[in-house]
């Protein structure tokens, strides 16, 4: 579990980090402010997106609440709306050799009340195997089996390209907004499969 500082006009800093109990529970001490937590994998820091079997873990990569604040000193605690760290919708986006494009798929939001996306990533850090920010991030659906479509171009402001390459390795997952009755609400990321495309399409 981590906690960052998420002061408006600024980018998200670490102030904390602590471990949950056996029942899932935690908890942080800090000045008041704007925060947000990051909810993440006990794999988090240990194996690379490259490395990490999400079959075999069925896990989010992590969850990551929306932005909230922290009352001064007398009041009472704050608590959070709690968030799944499962994940078992992972078998869909297991592709298996190199598929064309465009690439159509349907998948599962692993929660009631979310509404996910396709998520397709290219490699922050190449040398260490692992993701940063997406650089394709389909509309959001609240179907029950939503579809999203990549045609090969990237769709971000992170992309560092502006379309798939062919034979170049990328990596697929999905992204889940949860709202909650008690904020804040979450988004889920779940862990990322590796994917190369056949080819681009026509431009």
């Amino acid at each position: 579990m981590v906690l960052e500082r998420n002061e408006p006009g600024l980018f998200p800093y670490f102030t904390q980090m602590t471990e949950s109990t056996a029942d899932g529970s935690y908890w942080f001490q800090a000045v008041p402010g704007q925060y947000r937590v990051q909810v993440q994998h006990p794999t988090f820091e240990k194996l690379t997106d490259a490395t990490r079997d999400p079959m075999v873990l069925q896990a989010m990569r992590r969850a990551v609440s929306a932005p909230f604040s922290l009352p001064g000193t007398g009041a009472l605690p704050t608590v959070l709306s709690p968030v799944d760290a499962a994940y078992h919708g992972y078998g869909p986006i297991a592709m298996q050799g190199k598929p064309m494009l465009p690439l159509s798929l349907q998948f599962s939001p692993a929660q009631a009340q979310a509404s996910a996306s396709l998520a397709l990533y290219g490699l922050e850090d190449p040398a260490q195997k692992n993701i940063g920010y997406p650089w394709f991030v389909s509309p959001r659906s609240t179907k029950p089996t939503p579809t999203a479509t990549f045609d090969g171009t990237f769709n971000t402001p992170k992309a560092r390209e502006k379309i798939a390459i062919p034979g170049e390795g990328y990596y697929l997952g999905t992204l889940e907004t949860v709202s909650a009755a008690v904020a804040p609400a979450w988004t889920r990321q779940s862990m990322v499969y590796p994917i190369t495309f056949f080819a681009t399409p026509l431009m």
